[in-house]
Protein backbone atom coordinates (compact mmCIF):
# COMPACT_ATOMS: atom_id res chain seq x y z
CA UNK A 1 0.00 0.00 0.00
CA UNK A 2 1.20 3.54 -0.86
CA UNK A 3 1.41 6.38 0.87
CA UNK A 4 -0.89 7.94 -0.73
CA UNK A 5 -3.25 5.30 -0.43
CA UNK A 6 -2.55 4.82 3.60
CA UNK A 7 -3.28 8.70 3.32
CA UNK A 8 -6.52 8.30 2.33
CA UNK A 9 -6.46 10.13 -1.43
CA UNK A 10 -9.15 9.14 -3.40
CA UNK A 11 -7.87 6.56 -6.32
CA UNK A 12 -9.30 8.84 -9.01
CA UNK A 13 -5.99 11.62 -7.35
CA UNK A 14 -3.35 9.56 -6.73
CA UNK A 15 -1.32 10.05 -10.05
CA UNK A 16 -1.15 13.64 -9.22
CA UNK A 17 2.29 15.25 -8.95
CA UNK A 18 3.62 18.80 -8.85
CA UNK A 19 5.16 17.73 -12.39
CA UNK A 20 1.88 16.81 -13.76
CA UNK A 21 0.18 20.02 -12.87
CA UNK A 22 -0.82 21.69 -16.04
CA UNK A 23 -1.01 25.74 -15.25
CA UNK A 24 -2.45 26.43 -18.25
CA UNK A 25 -5.67 24.72 -17.27
CA UNK A 26 -6.62 27.14 -14.41
CA UNK A 27 -8.62 30.25 -15.83
CA UNK A 28 -5.69 32.51 -13.77
CA UNK A 29 -3.16 32.41 -11.78
CA UNK A 30 -2.07 28.53 -12.83
CA UNK A 31 1.84 29.43 -13.06
CA UNK A 32 1.56 31.00 -9.48
CA UNK A 33 -0.59 28.50 -7.58
CA UNK A 34 2.38 25.64 -9.45
CA UNK A 35 5.51 27.99 -7.51
CA UNK A 36 3.14 28.22 -4.59
CA UNK A 37 2.66 24.47 -4.37
CA UNK A 38 6.11 23.36 -5.29
CA UNK A 39 7.69 26.04 -2.34
CA UNK A 40 4.90 24.26 0.33
CA UNK A 41 6.13 21.06 -0.77
CA UNK A 42 9.60 21.80 0.60
CA UNK A 43 8.49 23.54 3.87
CA UNK A 44 6.63 21.86 6.82
CA UNK A 45 4.02 24.42 7.23
CA UNK A 46 0.78 24.74 6.72
CA UNK A 47 -0.76 26.65 3.63
CA UNK A 48 -3.97 27.28 1.62
CA UNK A 49 -5.25 27.15 -1.61
CA UNK A 50 -8.60 28.72 -3.06
CA UNK A 51 -9.96 29.13 -6.22
CA UNK A 52 -12.85 28.34 -8.75
CA UNK A 53 -13.82 24.59 -8.96
CA UNK A 54 -11.82 22.64 -11.46
CA UNK A 55 -8.60 24.94 -11.70
CA UNK A 56 -7.11 21.94 -9.99
CA UNK A 57 -6.76 23.12 -6.17
CA UNK A 58 -6.90 19.15 -5.37
CA UNK A 59 -4.31 18.36 -8.03
CA UNK A 60 -1.57 21.08 -6.44
CA UNK A 61 -2.51 19.14 -2.76
CA UNK A 62 -1.62 16.08 -3.29
CA UNK A 63 1.16 17.03 -5.42
CA UNK A 64 2.40 18.39 -1.98
CA UNK A 65 1.64 15.63 -0.35
CA UNK A 66 3.09 13.48 -2.85
CA UNK A 67 6.71 15.52 -2.93
CA UNK A 68 6.32 15.54 0.75
CA UNK A 69 5.55 11.38 1.22
CA UNK A 70 8.84 10.92 -1.42
CA UNK A 71 11.06 13.14 0.56
CA UNK A 72 10.19 11.63 3.64
CA UNK A 73 10.81 8.19 2.39
CA UNK A 74 14.23 8.75 0.13
CA UNK A 75 17.46 9.82 2.21
CA UNK A 76 20.71 10.09 -0.45
CA UNK A 77 23.67 8.00 1.56
CA UNK A 78 25.81 10.46 2.85
CA UNK A 79 23.27 13.25 3.60
CA UNK A 80 21.75 14.46 6.80
CA UNK A 81 17.85 13.57 6.74
CA UNK A 82 15.02 16.02 6.39
CA UNK A 83 12.90 17.38 8.75
CA UNK A 84 10.05 14.60 7.53
CA UNK A 85 13.06 11.90 7.93
CA UNK A 86 14.16 12.30 11.45
CA UNK A 87 10.30 11.67 12.70
CA UNK A 88 10.09 7.63 12.89
CA UNK A 89 6.46 7.28 11.53
CA UNK A 90 5.26 10.11 9.43
CA UNK A 91 1.34 10.12 8.81
CA UNK A 92 -0.97 12.21 6.51
CA UNK A 93 -4.06 12.18 5.86
CA UNK A 94 -6.61 13.80 2.86
CA UNK A 95 -10.12 14.19 4.29
CA UNK A 96 -12.81 15.43 1.57
CA UNK A 97 -14.54 18.16 4.71
CA UNK A 98 -18.46 17.24 3.73
CA UNK A 99 -17.12 13.40 4.63
CA UNK A 100 -14.97 13.82 7.75
CA UNK A 101 -18.18 15.93 8.70
CA UNK A 102 -20.67 12.90 7.98
CA UNK A 103 -18.06 11.00 9.66
CA UNK A 104 -18.26 12.83 13.13
CA UNK A 105 -21.73 13.10 13.10
CA UNK A 106 -21.94 9.11 12.71
CA UNK A 107 -19.50 8.80 15.16
CA UNK A 108 -21.45 10.92 17.42
CA UNK A 109 -24.69 8.63 16.72
CA UNK A 110 -22.97 5.62 17.13
CA UNK A 111 -19.65 6.10 19.23
CA UNK A 112 -17.18 3.43 19.18
CA UNK A 113 -13.57 3.73 20.30
CA UNK A 114 -12.39 7.05 20.00
CA UNK A 115 -13.34 10.11 18.69
CA UNK A 116 -12.28 9.94 14.72
CA UNK A 117 -11.14 13.97 15.00
CA UNK A 118 -8.78 12.91 16.80
CA UNK A 119 -6.84 10.73 14.16
CA UNK A 120 -7.12 14.20 12.08
CA UNK A 121 -5.59 16.23 14.60
CA UNK A 122 -2.58 13.46 15.03
CA UNK A 123 -1.62 13.24 11.17
CA UNK A 124 1.77 15.43 10.55
CA UNK A 125 -0.02 16.67 7.12
CA UNK A 126 -3.69 16.97 6.84
CA UNK A 127 -5.42 17.76 3.66
CA UNK A 128 -9.02 19.37 4.08
CA UNK A 129 -9.92 19.13 0.88
CA UNK A 130 -13.90 21.05 -0.23
CA UNK A 131 -13.31 23.18 2.50
CA UNK A 132 -16.42 25.76 2.46
CA UNK A 133 -18.39 22.98 0.21
CA UNK A 134 -19.90 21.65 3.85
CA UNK A 135 -23.01 22.70 4.83
CA UNK A 136 -22.90 25.75 7.64
CA UNK A 137 -24.07 24.76 10.91
CA UNK A 138 -22.93 25.98 14.16
CA UNK A 139 -21.72 22.01 14.62
CA UNK A 140 -20.00 21.72 11.75
CA UNK A 141 -18.35 25.52 12.36
CA UNK A 142 -17.37 24.65 15.86
CA UNK A 143 -15.75 20.68 14.66
CA UNK A 144 -13.45 22.28 12.05
CA UNK A 145 -12.61 25.44 14.87
CA UNK A 146 -11.39 22.82 17.33
CA UNK A 147 -9.77 20.68 14.17
CA UNK A 148 -7.55 23.65 12.89
CA UNK A 149 -7.36 25.00 16.34
CA UNK A 150 -5.65 21.56 17.75
CA UNK A 151 -3.38 21.29 14.87
CA UNK A 152 -2.27 25.09 15.14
Amino acid sequence: MTLLSQAEVPARFRDCRLSTFDPTRAKSGGPAALTWATERAAEPYSGLISGPVGTGKTHLVVGILAARAEAHLAVEPGEAPTWQQRRKRWTALFADVPSLLDELRSWIAHPTDEDPLNRYVRADLLILDDLGRERVTDWATERLYVLVNARY
